[in-house]
């Protein structure tokens, strides 16, 4: 059966469309040099006034609790450090590049933004309890992992709509519907995204395997599946855009974070903490 995706022309468009914005193209070429130059860094940042306020911002939270307020960017990149400021600058380029509902969607925009960030919430709660590595990494990952969606609504509307309907009335698996239809699953374009962007190959391999976490490379593997039981987590709990029951969890990825389903039930209440907390954060401003 033939596909609507032909990858040469759906990486072209998505350069066309969805370009890496250039505060991140910047800031990606300044922190991949290894003699990075701090005067070079600030540069770019003040040269962005909406990042540079997000910067501050974030500096100046409780999160942090910088006993003095931070006022500048060298104070801002000083206590921050350099990870914190990739993190930050990808989630703004997600925001800018595909925040805002669009009356022709055939998907809830917010709604999706939504999911997305419970389950930034949820893996960054998993990363921490696991000791998987950088917990603000583990939140960018959520952020990103279902932009294939939204990249799918843009040139692939009609199809999309039809494979949802069919998934919530023959519970059908989406991610085996796509491959059929399409050629490609959403997680798949998530990380063709990903890879134009130039974004780490850590976070871009979780990407493309947070569906089937067990497939990914062995490196790999703990975290794609964290961000796969986040996934099933926020599902779960219906927060956000749910397109069908979050069915079974596959017990060997369990298995292999030493994880018991019990436990899925624990994290399930320990997520909704959590994501009320954070929205109680973010209306503090």
């Amino acid at each position: 059966m033939e596909t609507l995706i032909q990858v040469e022309e759906l990486s072209r468009k998505i350069e066309k469309i969805f370009p890496m914005p250039q505060t991140l193209m910047k800031i990606n070429e300044a922190l991949n040099n290894p003699n990075v130059n701090m005067a070079r860094l600030e540069d770019i940042l003040k040269s962005d006034p909406d990042f540079s306020f997000k910067l501050l911002s974030l500096a100046n939270s409780a999160f942090y609790g910088s006993p003095n307020k931070v006022t500048n960017m060298h104070m801002a990149i000083t206590l921050l450090g350099f990870n914190a400021i990739k993190n930050l600058a990808i989630q703004t380029s997600v925001q800018q590049t595909f925040g805002g509902d669009k009356p022709e969607s055939c998907v809830p925009t917010q709604m999706i933004w939504k999911h997305s960030v419970g389950v930034a919430v949820c893996v960054k709660m998993l990363s921490r309890r696991l000791k998987l590595g950088n917990a603000e990494d583990f939140f960018t990952m959520g952020i990103l992992h279902d932009l294939g969606f939204l990249i799918e609504a843009q040139f692939y509307s009609l199809p999309l709509s039809q494979m949802l309907e069919r998934v919530n009335r023959e519970k059908y698996s989406l991610t085996d519907l796509e491959s059929e239809v399409l050629g490609m699953d959403h997680a798949q374009i998530t990380h063709l995204l990903a890879e134009k962007w130039s974004l780490p190959k850590t976070l871009t391999t979780t990407l493309k395997h947070h569906h089937e976490p067990l497939d990914a490379p062995e490196e790999n593997r703990r975290s794609a599946s964290a961000l796969y039981l986040a996934d099933k987590i926020v599902m779960q709990a219906k927060y956000g855009f749910t397109y069908a029951r979050a069915g079974e969890t596959d017990e060997a990825v369990l298995a292999l974070l030493q994880l018991e389903p019990v436990d899925m039930e624990v994290m399930l209440e320990d997520f909704q903490v959590e994501a009320d907390q954070f929205a109680a954060l973010l209306k503090q401003g």
